[in-house]
């Protein structure tokens, strides 16, 4: 289409309320036609300036330069009336033949609202993501997977991948590496996002519990069942996905009614005969190889294969070294955002958190963090902020590897004995330790092994 050949009205209809002032020239450098954003600007009036020369306007335009060379400009900075403003100008061609050009003016007022704008709008976008994450029962997405090493990048290549298909999907990978922020990043980029993300640990529950949260039951199938009975989890996650966390730690008869129901596509509350159809689908992980468990007759070779349709391991911290201070680094920003300060690292500490072996992964590594960020001084952190698990560390590494339960307990004793120094060991300063560390008084007794 020739903008040139159109008449003012259809170009009023198409420019007339743009923000932006348009500019049209023909090829003879006379004007054709400019919209009201840049009559007003240039206190021109069209009906006086049509089909006359824009220099005798405007000595200094650079329009009917672009005429002549037939280059366009992008992006210049002028300055007109104290008024700073962009302009790109663009030559026009009809079937290779020049026939004018296009001047688009935008005003730097404009640029800076409608950049306020378009943040104010991504703000709100970002909380209604937040929100719809909320309510399908998730946090994470893929943004909030930090992937600097080949292994992790690998992992998440092959999660966003499957994120599109509905196909199942297992997840194997140390515990603290971050299995279910990995699955509630596949439900949130995949088509299901919107509806429901279930999530029950198969390890948590006993047998009987664990069958009647995950497929239902009717109104008296047991003593203790509520009236009315109740869905189960493969209902509540209709449309949506499930995920069945520590997946290897089901028992055998369990396993023959899972396969069932992923085979059937459809559920029999305990105590019923009636099939309830479901769509869901199912991501499950554990921090076992689960193949070792089927060959060594620990797990239905039939339900794995039902299950892993894909499956890939999530590398534990210590493959990942490349990720360790990034990670590190992303929560000090989040310290320094929540609490408006700015904190530095020494490279003694940095050298620490590289050479530990990490083996409570990212969840360890998050807490030791808290605990530096906590007891930093000067808002440095060195290595006397450091967990004592870590200080001394500086790349000869770690000579006797103390149990992960263990170590976890006896670093959240300690941090909590530093909070005490603060705080104080009276009542009171118990009480206000424990709203510190965002626990109920009861528990920090418990923690401490008080009565």
């Amino acid at each position: 289409m020739d903008i040139t050949k159109l008449s003012r009205t259809e170009l009023d209809e198409i420019f007339g309320d743009f923000l932006e002032g348009i500019l049209i020239l023909a090829a003879d450098f006379n004007i054709l036609y400019f919209n009201r954003s840049y009559g007003n600007f240039t206190g021109l009036d069209l009906d006086r300036a049509k089909g006359k020369p824009l220099l005798e306007f405007r000595p200094g335009a650079k329009a009917p330069g672009v005429l002549l060379t037939q280059k366009p400009i992008h992006g210049e900075l002028r300055k007109e009336k104290e008024e700073e403003y962009f302009v790109n100008i663009y030559p026009l061609y009809e079937k290779g033949r020049l026939t004018g050009a296009i001047s688009v003016v935008t005003y730097l007022r404009d640029a800076k609202f409608l950049r306020d704008r378009v943040q104010e709008l991504e703000r709100k976008q970002r909380i209604l993501d937040d929100l719809m994450r909320e309510r399908n029962g998730t946090r994470y997405t893929f943004a909030d997977i930090l992937a600097e090493s080949e292994s992790s990048r690998d992992a998440v290549w092959k999660a966003r991948k499957a994120a599109a298909s509905d196909i199942s999907i297992l997840l194997e990978g140390e515990s603290g590496t971050g299995k279910e922020v990995f699955a509630q990043a596949i439900h949130n980029e995949s088509p299901r996002s919107s509806n429901p993300f279930v999530v029950i640990n198969c390890g948590a529950l006993s047998s009987s519990l664990l069958e009647s949260e995950l497929f239902g039951y009717e109104e008296g199938s047991f003593t203790g069942g509520k009236k009315g009975g109740k869905a189960g989890l493969f209902e509540a996650a209709n449309n949506g996905t499930i995920f069945l966390d520590e997946i290897s730690e089901m028992e055998f008869p369990l396993q023959v009614k899972l396969l069932r129901v992923l085979q059937e596509q459809s559920v029999r509350r305990l105590g019923s005969v009636k099939e309830i159809p479901i769509n869901a689908r199912v991501i499950c992980a554990c921090n076992v190889d689960l193949l070792r468990h089927v060959l060594d007759g620990k797990f239905r070779k039939d339900l794995y294969y039902r299950i892993a349709v894909l499956h890939f391991h999530i590398p534990a911290l210590r493959e990942r070294k490349r990720d360790i201070i990034p990670l590190v680094e992303l929560y000090i920003r989040r310290y320094e955002q929540k609490y408006h300060t700015k904190v530095t690292m020494t490279e003694r500490a940095r050298d620490c958190f590289m050479a530990y072996e990490w083996p409570g992964n990212i969840r360890e590594l998050k807490n030791a963090v808290e605990y530096a960020l906590f007891m930093l001084t000067d808002n440095t952190i060195d290595l006397n902020a450091l967990p004592s698990s870590l200080q001394g560390l500086t790349g000869a590494g770690q000579t006797v590897i103390e149990p992960l339960g263990p170590r976890m307990r006896r670093m959240e004793r300690e941090f909590i004995q530093k909070v005490l120094d603060r705080f104080g060991r009276t009542v009171d300063g118990k009480k206000k330790a424990a709203a510190a560390l965002g626990i109920s008084l009861a528990t920090l007794y418990n923690k401490l092994g008080e009565k």
